[in-house]
């Protein structure tokens, strides 16, 4: 999939209705995709969201994106614990366990960054995304 920012704001790419709603199975496992970016000045922090309820409120968590992507295909990994987490951004608190597990329960939304250039227009592409449970290597 192919994104390009028309603006100098924030963009995401967001995953289809289908991979979102109770995801508790793959508590423990892995987020895994693969970018590129034609632009790599970005200085803010590069993050993969999920967005749900815990306890009735809405809550995002984030885990860090790192290296940046460059103009070839990096591949990513984010473990799906609540360790790899953070409150809103990251410097936000740790993620307790119930709370990981809670959203996961009730997934709402799921974001991973498209932006990377601190100017108006750069072209970022996401492909090969797989919610893989634990210990398991193939997809949920």
């Amino acid at each position: 999939m192919l994104k390009r920012d028309p603006s100098e704001g924030i963009f995401a790419f967001n995953a289809p209705v289908k991979y979102l709603g109770n995801l508790t199975s793959v508590a423990g496992g892995l987020l895994e995709f693969s970018l590129r970016s034609d632009r790599q000045d970005w200085t803010a922090d590069s993050v993969v969201s999920f967005v749900g309820e815990v306890e009735g409120v809405t809550r995002a968590v984030v885990a860090l994106i790192q290296p940046q992507p460059t103009v070839a295909w990096t591949r990513y990994s984010i473990p799906l614990a609540a360790g790899s987490f953070h409150y809103d951004n990251r410097s936000g608190a740790a993620v307790s366990e119930a709370d990981f597990r809670g959203l996961l329960a009730n997934v709402a939304a799921i974001r991973i960054n498209a932006e990377y250039g601190g100017i108006v227009v750069e072209t970022t592409a996401l492909d090969s995304v797989r919610l893989l449970p634990p210990s398991s290597g193939q997809p949920a």
